[in-house]
């Protein structure tokens, strides 16, 4: 090994362990982090007898002090990898100037627009509730012991959420129409995302051909929605609007049609699934730890609304998250030469932050792969860092929608937890499909039971 090189496995000829990064991608982080330690070169190009370029240098970073590094000390260094943010253009048909895939100045003045939108999320607490008890009325329909998909029923609730906040829209009502639409159309995101090649967007296929039906029809619906906010503001109360205010005091000059468009829906598209998986993992855990459901249980009819109560729930959705990460890789690209304790890190190299491998150090992590929520409460809680904990990322470009997401995971727990437990279905085995975000591969089905107390008034009151 050359001096200030950071170790690695070796990898096949040729292709170095691109295939098992393709096939297994947990796997490879986690097996190589435990074998290499906090700085790994991964090669993924190998050519024998010829040097590896800088550009062909992958790195996976696993260690607080270095994501620490990376994302606030010495962040002039790196920038948001262009991979996802030229596929995610490609995919979506976006311009430049959304918030996700800009950097620089353009990314500041974004995110100065969006952030008190989403800072004002507490009002629409409400909008929330009422997704979750439609859903919770049709459940109350099923028979007691029905096996469901946790991951098609929480991807339905999720999306419904998200077209009521951001666009003021009714999927289980008024706009029920669009609703086969919205979801064939993210289906075939997440299918073009996962695309390994850019060219298979573009062939003709039937896939692609229904994905650009959907597309259509959603777009349709989208132009009518905006078209809506712009000539009648004060009717509606959603993200958009907020958005769309704060936007006509900070711009030099109006948003286009376009550029509206565009950052809609990304923000639907794009974090729909994170959010979604999220709840799925929950149900996964709370079904094979039914202590840890029983605790919820207790602390979401708890006739007092304590702050204990709601520090159990706030501590479950960490749990979770620390587990499942939304954002279970993060990759960086180096802009200048860089040191992270003795390795040299190369201009033009990829840096990879993993939180899933990250969540499950246990040089930081007591028992790291147990479910076990108290870690964050009482004074085990506060010596959890923020570049130690990272699921929405860390620094400047967290994700935005952090708050968000917390939020409909706490609202959904308290209403879920009161009248209902999760029970794993016999032989069934979950395994961890790895794209945009964490998935179940083939859906995650468990068995749903009905529970008879309801939410407290004084829990509810206490989380407005």
């Amino acid at each position: 090994m050359k001096p200030n090189q950071a170790p690695g496995p070796h990898g096949w000829p040729l292709v170095g362990v691109a295939l098992q990064f393709r096939r297994d991608p947990l796997g490879l982080l986690m097996s190589s982090v435990r074998e290499f330690g906090d700085v790994v070169q991964l090669p993924l190009l190998r050519i024998p007898l010829t040097p590896l370029e800088p550009k062909n240098r992958l790195y996976v970073v696993n260690n607080p002090e270095f994501v620490r590094l990376i994302c606030m000390t010495n962040r002039e260094k790196y920038r948001t990898h262009r991979q996802l943010v030229d596929k995610l253009k490609l995919v979506l048909d976006l311009a430049d100037g959304e918030l996700l895939t800009s950097v620089g100045e353009e990314w500041v003045k974004r995110k100065s627009t969006l952030q008190p939108a989403f800072a004002a999320l507490a009002m629409f607490n409400e909008i929330i509730r009422r997704c979750v008890l439609n859903m919770v009325e049709r459940w109350n329909r099923l028979a007691d012991g029905t096996v469901i998909d946790a991951d098609e029923e929480m991807t339905r609730l999720v999306t419904n959420v998200f077209a009521a906040l951001f666009l003021s829209l009714d999927l289980d009502g008024e706009d029920a129409a669009l609703e086969p639409h919205w979801n064939g159309m993210l289906a075939g995101f997440s299918r073009r995302m996962a695309a390994p090649l850019k060219f298979l967007l573009r062939v003709p296929s039937s896939s692609n051909r229904e994905f650009h039906q959907h597309q259509a029809a959603v777009e349709e619906g989208l132009s009518s929605v905006i078209a809506d906010h712009l000539r009648c503001p004060r009717q509606f109360d959603d993200l958009l609007t907020a958005w769309l205010g704060t936007s006509e005091s900070k711009c030099a000059s109006p948003l286009s049609a376009k550029a509206i468009r565009d950052q809609m829906m990304l923000l639907l598209l794009a974090g729909r699934k994170n959010v979604s998986n999220a709840l799925v993992w929950t149900c996964h855990l709370l079904a094979g730890h039914p202590e840890v459901a029983e605790r919820l249980h207790e602390a979401c009819v708890c006739v007092s609304g304590s702050g204990a109560s709601a520090a159990y729930v706030a501590a479950v959705q960490q749990e979770v998250l620390r587990l499942y990460p939304t954002a279970w890789l993060i990759a960086r690209y180096c802009l200048a030469d860089d040191q992270l304790g003795p390795y040299s890190i190369p201009h033009g190299a990829t840096v990879f932050i993993s939180p899933y491998a990250m969540h499950r150090n246990p040089a930081h992590w007591t028992n790291a792969e147990t479910f076990d929520p108290g870690r964050f409460l009482g004074e085990c809680g506060t010596k959890i860092t923020p570049d130690m904990y990272l699921p929405f990322g860390v620094g400047p470009r967290t994700c935005i929608g952090n708050t968000l997401t917390e939020r409909i995971m706490r609202i959904t727990l308290a209403e879920l937890s009161t009248r209902f437990r999760f029970a794993p279905v016999p032989q069934h085995r979950v395994a961890i499909k790895a794209a945009s975000s964490l998935s179940p591969r083939g859906g995650l089905p468990v068995v749903l039971r009905r529970r008879t107390a309801p939410v407290s008034p004084a829990y509810a009151a206490a989380q407005q």
